[in-house]
């Protein structure tokens, strides 16, 4: 990787031609380059006194592999609703009043982190509505259902929890 930075630094700094891109082949691959994007594949991971604050690799696909969403339903306390392919509570925010616009962003989005659009999103055939994706003002994307952003909640730390439900009087557990 070293090697493709320098040639593309010497590239863009001498009237010399870069080193051919063929030896960077050589590298090991990143990190970034063999992780897929964070969609659902894991939990979030909380912080702080609440447990509500910090979510790791939440907004889009940074250059990583895209994966595909998987949604499903699971039956909760609350009813049947829709799930990440790690059966994480997915969720709506009251305020996302404008179609294909989120208005969870910045610490909002650390709290509530937006289901990545990266890939080819699939539903259940127990999820009549439809899955769409949006544009992020950081320029990820987002799923969407039904036109609605969906969001994980920091705090829900094991598949099931439905502990953001009516948090702020804003949310609310996607239901299928």
């Amino acid at each position: 990787m070293l090697a493709v930075l320098t040639a593309g630094l010497v590239a863009c700094t001498s009237d010399k031609p870069a080193a051919p891109a063929a030896t960077a082949t050589t590298a090991a691959p990143t990190a970034a380059a063999t992780t897929p994007a964070a969609v659902s594949t894991a939990a979030p991971k909380a912080t702080g006194a609440s447990g509500a604050s910090g979510a790791s690799g939440a907004s889009g696909a940074s250059g990583a592999a895209a994966t595909a969403a998987k949604l499903a339903t699971r039956d909760t306390p609350l009813g049947k609703v829709i799930v990440d392919a790690s059966g994480f509570t997915l969720y709506t925010f009251k305020n996302d009043t404008t179609a294909g616009k989120s208005a969870c962003n910045g610490g909002c989005a650390a709290t509530w982190p937006p289901v990545s659009g990266a890939g080819t999103a699939t539903k259940s055939a127990d999820i009549a509505g439809a899955l769409t994706t949006i544009t992020r003002d950081d320029g990820s994307t987002q799923i969407a259902y039904n036109g609605k952003p969906l969001y994980r909640y920091a705090a829900d730390t094991a598949a099931g929890d439905t502990k953001g439900e009516g948090v702020g009087g804003n949310w609310s557990v996607a239901k299928p």
